[in-house]
């Protein structure tokens, strides 16, 4: 077994002696080991001391041992059985006693316990090994690098308070995310009683403008109708138009034809009666009215008759086809 430099004698030295050229190892009263010189294999146990010598003579052995010191050396022993402990060779070699317990690492823990004091490198427990610390506690634990280091209670404290101070904010935060979706609920709820009211007066406007589509409808075909009438109005109106023309020029051409006939009544003088019967008289004018210039003559015969009796012609033209004609009889009594 190779040892590593310190570590036997922390746990299981009791004495460490040394012959000249001889190592000795204290196993708590058992050595076993070669003399260096003489490549005699010795066991000498002095008291709770077991010594390595050339022969089995202890005092001799011992007369010839001096001081070692292994906390510097690295020491190679072979393997070693005696009684209930087994030591095996390489690294950490001391393996179990008889009720096979685990002797792995044992050194440093029972110096660290003992001495109360520290011990280096590392410990591993096997798998599924627990750590009982009857209720002691472990001191100076640093912070934590690792997912699996172990946690200090300044850290554990430290996470915890800002946990709990992210907890009182966010419930800050929800407080004013429930306080909002309160308002958003009211605002939800009036726009719902908005949404219905409108879309109860959409269904009264849609009542409202199916009337409406009807009246329209009515009112297509009433158009429709009035384009027609109009239509045949339009020819009526025309036709009016054209006896209204009609009418001026009628009313024109009377109102000529008036003129012109008081121009002839005018122009057309009864003749005097003839002085002597058998004789005529006559007589000529000229008439004028409004715009209308006529001329005419008349005749007056007289017979031959007690009293004084004749018969009258006269003629008058007021111009066109207005021709004026009068026959009468005049006499005396």
């Amino acid at each position: 077994m190779k040892a590593p430099r310190g570590t036997m004698a922390a746990l299981l030295i009791a004495r460490t002696i040394t012959p000249a050229g001889i190592p000795t190892i204290a196993l708590s009263g058992l050595l076993y080991g070669t003399h260096s010189a003489s490549a005699v294999n010795a066991v000498c146990v002095d008291g709770n001391t077991i010594n390595l010598g050339d022969d089995e003579d202890c005092d001799a052995f011992l007369a010839e041992q001096t001081s070692f010191d292994i906390s510097g050396t690295d020491l190679t022993v072979g393997a070693l059985e005696t009684g209930g402990v087994h030591l095996n060779t390489g690294v950490n070699g001391l393996s179990t006693f008889d009720d096979n317990v685990n002797m792995d690492g044992i050194v440093q823990i029972h110096e660290a316990v003992v001495n109360i004091g520290a011990f280096g490198g590392s410990l591993k427990a096997v798998s599924g090994a627990n750590v009982d610390m009857d209720g002691n506690q472990i001191h100076n634990v640093g912070t934590p690098t690792a997912g699996t280091d172990a946690a200090n209670k300044d850290y554990v404290d430290g996470v915890v308070g800002a946990g709990a101070a992210k907890n009182v904010e966010q419930d800050a935060r929800l407080d004013g995310v429930e306080a909002k979706n309160t308002e958003q609920d009211t605002t939800l709820a009036n726009h719902e009683t908005r949404i219905t009211q409108t879309e109860a007066k959409d269904v009264q406007q849609d009542g409202r403008l199916d009337g409406h589509d009807t009246m329209l409808a009515s009112l297509d075909t009433r158009v429709t109708t009035n384009t027609a009438d109009i239509t045949a109005l339009d020819g009526r109106v025309g036709a009016l138009e054209d006896s209204f023309g009609d009418l001026g020029r009628t009313i024109s051409q009377n109102r000529t034809e008036a003129r012109q006939g008081i121009a002839a009544a005018i122009a057309m003088t009864t003749a005097p009666m003839p002085s002597a019967p058998g004789r005529t008289s006559w007589a000529s004018n000229v008439g004028y009215f409004k715009g209308a210039t006529a001329f005419g003559g008349s005749l007056a015969h007289r017979f031959d008759f007690d009293e004084p009796f004749a018969f009258t012609a006269g003629y008058a033209y007021g111009g066109g086809s207005s021709h004026g004609f009068r026959l009468g009889l005049a006499g005396e009594f």
